[in-house]
């Protein structure tokens, strides 16, 4: 992905928001700009109540945020199918809804027609059966169904979504640190900037990069951008507000995002496992890092952990048979696996799934 990327400033907002630094209805807008869209919603639903508990937009006129709050929600016919999907699965109008319920019901009638909306993208953030929480990009009508860009791009987006949140929930009301099993990347400082401890992400990542790395302080290679960072460093650290963000460019193609920001803001120093010097921390966001393709297969198609193995496998150019003889299994077994993964990628041969599932890995990480 390069550094120019409208998803690229989509995903650093999105982590300002759970710091935050900037309201989430800045974020909101910047997802809908990867998809051109005309308004982006962010829902939380109550499967046993049938009741939205949470609602937030960006770019949505108020008199329609409003009519949808007020009744159109509860004609909505996408809300029953998402309680079907699990966490952190894509779905769009065509995946979920028959051509009757787009085109027949009340909500795309009296509610979308008049605003000259249609489609729609969606990435399932939470679902535990009992509640789930979604956010959703509308379409201009006349633009045309979802593509597989675009269901590409929203399965890049959804871990961004999903761990974001959980860091500002923790940020918020930390009853625990879940750093380590939120995987994210953060360093913490004290009072004179100093390092005093980082996650294994952190650690990880460091190690892999020549551009940032810890000489008592955090240090960045560029002067320019080592003058910024040890700047917001100090100055977190020493008025405990405020803080920032800064972006490390290496190349055209390699990018890192550091935001700054004090933990003494949120009461939540204390109740971190970090040495009892820390007061501030630096989350360290790689941008173009997915995780293993496996995990990308999952969210992408809702493949399960040994689905997502056997289409990683075809990528590489195993076939089949050979697959089943490396990990010891039967033929049987793994083209079962291959006729589950063709029905969920809705993919007709082979071939076919294979030349789909390339293109995906290759939108998610170039």
């Amino acid at each position: 992905m390069s550094v120019s990327d409208p998803m690229l400033g989509a995903i650093e907002l999105i982590y300002a928001s759970a710091l935050g630094e900037v309201p989430w209805e800045r974020s909101l807008r910047a997802v809908g700009g990867v998809f051109h869209g005309r308004g982006v919603t962010l829902e939380s639903h109550a499967r046993r109540a049938q009741a939205m508990t949470f609602f937030d937009h960006a770019d949505v006129p108020a008199s329609g945020a409003a009519a949808y709050e007020a009744h159109f929600y509860s004609v909505c016919p996408r809300v029953a199918p998402h309680f079907r999907l699990p966490a952190g699965a894509v779905a769009h109008d065509e995946s979920i809804l028959s051509a009757e319920e787009i085109h027949d019901s009340e909500f795309y009638i009296d509610f979308l027609r008049p605003a000259g909306l249609k489609y729609f993208v969606s990435g399932l953030l939470f679902n535990d059966g009992l509640r789930h929480g979604v956010l959703s990009v509308q379409l201009p009508k006349d633009r045309g169904a979802v593509t597989d860009d675009e269901i590409a791009r929203m399965g890049s987006l959804i871990p961004h979504l999903q761990r974001a949140l959980k860091l500002h929930d923790l940020l918020a009301s930390p009853e625990q640190p879940a750093l380590e099993a939120l995987e994210l990347n953060v360093l913490f400082f004290d009072r004179t900037g100093r390092i005093v401890s980082m996650t294994r992400g952190a650690d990880a990542l460091l190690s892999s990069v020549s551009g940032l790395s810890v000489r008592g302080g955090l240090w960045a290679r560029d002067t320019n951008e080592n003058a910024v960072l040890d700047r917001l460093v100090k100055d977190t650290a020493t008025r405990r507000t405020g803080g920032g963000a800064l972006r490390l460019t290496f190349s055209c193609q390699r990018a890192l995002v550091l935001h700054v920001c004090p933990i003494a803001r949120y009461e939540a120093a204390r109740r971190f496992e970090v040495r009892p010097s820390a007061v501030g921390m630096v989350l360290v966001l790689d941008p173009s890092s997915r995780g293993a393709p496996t995990h990308v297969l999952e969210n992408l198609y809702g493949l399960t952990p040994a689905e997502a193995r056997v289409a990683s496998a075809l990528c590489r150019g195993l076939s089949p048979g050979e697959y089943a003889e490396a990990h010891g299994l039967e033929i049987s077994t793994v083209r079962t696996h291959v006729l589950r993964i063709r029905s969920k990628t809705r993919t007709s041969s082979i071939g076919h799934l294979t030349s789909l599932l390339l293109r995906e890995l290759w939108l998610v990480n170039s």
